[in-house]
């Protein structure tokens, strides 16, 4: 039997293994950090935008509940223009 305060997690997520119980990392219950999300963010978009662009993103993603439209959001009409001249040569 779970103990009572991992009985409201899903329990999908809680892991026993030998009596030692965890959550998977980044989850609701054991979130990262701001400089944590931002270190997997900026490598997630290291070939895609320069370390400038990607910060603009991040920034803008962190408040994304506070932008007007989704139109405040840049586009990525440049990273997929500059995919598509790799892709024919050009």
């Amino acid at each position: 039997m779970l103990p009572e305060y991992l009985r409201d997690r899903p329990i999908g997520l809680v892991f026993a293994v030998l009596f030692v119980i965890a959550t998977v990392r980044g989850h609701a219950y054991d979130p990262l950090t701001v400089d944590e999300l931002w270190q997997k963010f900026a490598d997630c978009t290291r070939r895609t935008h320069t370390p400038a662009q990607a910060r603009m993103l991040f920034d803008l993603l962190q408040k994304v509940d506070e932008l007007h439209s989704p139109l405040d959001l840049p586009t990525c009409d440049a990273v997929f223009e500059d995919a598509v001249a790799a892709a024919s040569g050009r």
